[in-house]
């Protein structure tokens, strides 16, 4: 399943209200900063897995 970016970027935009961090696929990497939100892009799976540990 694939999401179009520019509804990526609102789903973060809302999201921002009750989470600080997001790791999301790379492709859908936003191109601006959202403020409050640390943005973790990962390629692969393992990365996010990684991430979280």
């Amino acid at each position: 399943m694939t999401i179009d970016t520019a509804r990526f970027q609102v789903m973060l935009n809302d999201s921002k209200l009750s989470f600080t961090q997001a790791i999301i696929p790379r492709a859908n990497a936003p191109k601006q900063k959202i403020q409050g939100m640390e943005i973790i892009a990962v390629e692969r799976v393992e990365e996010a897995v990684d991430r979280v540990r």
